[in-house]
């Protein structure tokens, strides 16, 4: 026969377990939603700051107008002077930006962020051969923006790589 002292302590003990286990949960459940809160912060961080960037590039466009047909146009590059050089360094600027959008989002975004952005690349792409050639010359400054490229090659000239 059991002593009622031990059968009282085994049955707070058992209470004791079973509350523990359910405060274990609920505190899971709290970091779970406390993650996903933050996991949302840093994507809008992350937003933001690429399109305070990209803003930033743009603004080359309003200050040197003649500088967007090189992006947006498919004017080639120019030749030669000046022009040339901005042009050059708004396509390193640029492709800096799209290259590190596409590697955060790839990692934190939605995968429709992402594929919109790809979109969005690969027009620029189409348009600019001022940064595909830059792209071509330089593949691994730009990895994420050079395996665009190159799919987009592959599927012009049916190579399947």
């Amino acid at each position: 026969m059991t002593d009622p002292f031990t059968a009282i302590a085994t049955t707070v003990g058992i209470v004791g377990v079973v509350g523990s286990l359910a405060f274990s949960g609920w505190q899971t459940r709290q970091l779970a939603r406390q993650t996903e809160t933050q996991n949302a912060i840093a994507m809008a961080t992350i937003v933001h700051n690429t399109a305070d960037r990209l803003n930033a590039t743009y603004r080359v466009f309003i200050d040197y107008p003649e500088l967007r047909a090189y992006f947006y146009d498919g004017a080639p590059s120019p030749a030669t002077g000046p022009e040339r050089a901005r042009a050059l360094t708004v396509a390193e600027m640029l492709g800096d930006v799209l290259d590190a959008l596409l590697y955060t989002t790839s990692k934190f975004a939605a995968r429709g962020e992402y594929d919109d952005w790809i979109d969005y690349i690969e027009h620029i792409l189409d348009q600019s051969p001022t940064l595909t050639r830059l792209i071509l010359e330089h593949p691994k400054w730009w990895p994420q923006i050079e395996s665009i490229l190159t799919r987009k090659q592959q599927a012009t000239t049916g190579d399947t790589g």
